[in-house]
C-alpha cells in the first residue's frame, strides 16, 4: 500500500506499507510528497515538492530506497516539466500530468522499459523534437558501445520519439527475428538483438535517419563484407504475417547519410564499425541483412553477388503516445576510406 501520511513534525510525506511503515521522503529541498501507485516491481510514483513551503510540484519514481525527479530522466530540450505521475504498470509505463512546451496542461504516457521480440530493454534514448522540430539520439550497450543512432528533423515540436535495444546473442530463436519472421532474407538468418523506435508522430511529418551500428567482427565472423547487406523495413503487406523484409531504400553502398527521404546505405565510423542507414517518414520496423533476391548485374558483370549469412538487429518505428526518457548521446566521427567521397565529420552533441 502507498499513500501519504504526516510525519511527527507535521509534513506530509509519500509512505510505502508493505507490513511496516516506510517513510519515502521527499525530492532534495522539498518537505511535501504523495505516492500515488505502485506496481509489482515496487517501484512507486507520485509528485513532491522541491522547497519548503513551495506549490510547485514534480513527478517522481521511488525505487531501490532512492527518490527521482522524473524531470532529470527526460530530454532537458524537451522542455516538458512533468508535475504528477499518477498511475505505473508492471512494463514500467508511467502516467500522469504535465505542461508540454507551448505550456499547455497535458496527459503523459513515459516508458520506462520496453521490450521487442520478447526481451527486456538493454537501454533506450527518448526525448520530444525541440522548437526546431529536431531530435538526435543513441543507444548503448552494456560496454558503452552504440547499437543504433536516431536524427530527426521536420517533427512537430513536442512530438515524442524512443530508441529501445533488446539484447540478444547468437542465431534469434524461431519463427525470427523482431516480429518473427525471416522472410526477405538470404539464409533466413539473424542474431537475437531488436531494437525499437516508437514516437508519437503521424507518417509524413518528420524525417528520420535511422542507423543500425555493426562490428566488423560481426560480419568477419560471418564472412560478408559490408556491401553484402543493407537495411531492411518489414512491410506487412507481403507474405503471410507479419510480413517480409525489403530493402529500406535505394541502396547508395559506402555513403554518408544524404538526409534524402527514401535513401539508404552504409558509412565507416572512426571506431571501425558500420553505420547501415535509411531516411524514412513513416512507422515501420527495420532490419540489417542480406537481400533474398539477387542485384541486378553491374556493367557486363553477369555473376549474381554472393548471398552470404547476415548478422542482424532490428530497428522498429511504431507509433504511441507521448513518452522518453533521457537520450544518452554520444559524439562520434566518420572514418573516410582512402578514395572514398570527402565530406564533413557527423556529429551527435
Amino acid at each position: 500500500v502507498v499513500g501519504v501520511s504526516y510525519t511527527a513534525a507535521g509534513e506530509a510525506h509519500a509512505f510505502l506499507w508493505d507490513g511496516s511503515m516506510t517513510d519515502l521522503g521527499t525530492l532534495p529541498g522539498g518537505d511535501t510528497s504523495w505516492a500515488l501507485d505502485i506496481n509489482d516491481a515496487d517501484q512507486i510514483v507520485g509528485m513532491s515538492n522541491t522547497s519548503s513551503g513551495g506549490t510547485a510540484f514534480r513527478a517522481f519514481i521511488y525505487e531501490n530506497g532512492t527518490m527521482t525527479d522524473l524531470n532529470d530522466l527526460i530530454d532537458a530540450g524537451s522542455s516538458w516539466v512533468l508535475m504528477r505521475a499518477t498511475g505505473i504498470n508492471d512494463d514500467g509505463e508511467i502516467v500522469g500530468w504535465g505542461t508540454n512546451p507551448s505550456s499547455d496542461i497535458r496527459a503523459f504516457l513515459l516508458t520506462l522499459t520496453c521490450s521487442a521480440g520478447g526481451g527486456a530493454a538493454r537501454s533506450l534514448s527518448a526525448g520530444w523534437a525541440d522548437a526546431d522540430g529536431s531530435f538526435e539520439g543513441n543507444v548503448t550497450g552494456d560496454a558503452g558501445e552504440i547499437l543504433a543512432e536516431i536524427a530527426v528533423v521536420d517533427a512537430v515540436p513536442g512530438e515524442a520519439f524512443e530508441l529501445v535495444a533488446t539484447p540478444g546473442t547468437g542465431a534469434a530463436p524461431a519463427p525470427g527475428p523482431g516480429p518473427g519472421t525471416y522472410a526477405g532474407f538470404a539464409d533466413d538468418i539473424a542474431l537475437g538483438c531488436t531494437m525499437t523506435v516508437e514516437t508519437s508522430a503521424v507518417s509524413g511529418d518528420f524525417n528520420a535517419t535511422v542507423s543500425m551500428i555493426i562490428t566488423p567482427e560481426d560480419l568477419l565472423g560471418l564472412e560478408v563484407e559490408p556491401e553484402d547487406v543493407e537495411l531492411h523495413v518489414l512491410d506487412p503487406t507481403q507474405g503471410v504475417p507479419p510480413g517480409t523484409w525489403v530493402p529500406a531504400g535505394t541502396n547508395l553502398g559506402e555513403s554518408a547519410p544524404t538526409g534524402i527521404l527514401g535513401d539508404s546505405g552504409f558509412e565507416v565510423y572512426s571506431d571501425g564499425t558500420f553505420g547501415f542507414w535509411a531516411v524514412r517518414d513513416a512507422p515501420g520496423i527495420f532490419a540489417v541483412g542480406a537481400a533474398a533476391v539477387e542485384p541486378d548485374p553491374v556493367d557486363g558483370d553477369e555473376t549474381p553477388a554472393p548471398q552470404p549469412v547476415p548478422r542482424l538487429c532490428g530497428l522498429g518505428l511504431i507509433p504511441w503516445s507521448m513518452a522518453g526518457l533521457a537520450a544518452l548521446v554520444v559524439t562520434r566521427t566518420r572514418r573516410w576510406r582512402p578514395g572514398s567521397s570527402a565530406g564533413a565529420p557527423l556529429h551527435f552533441d
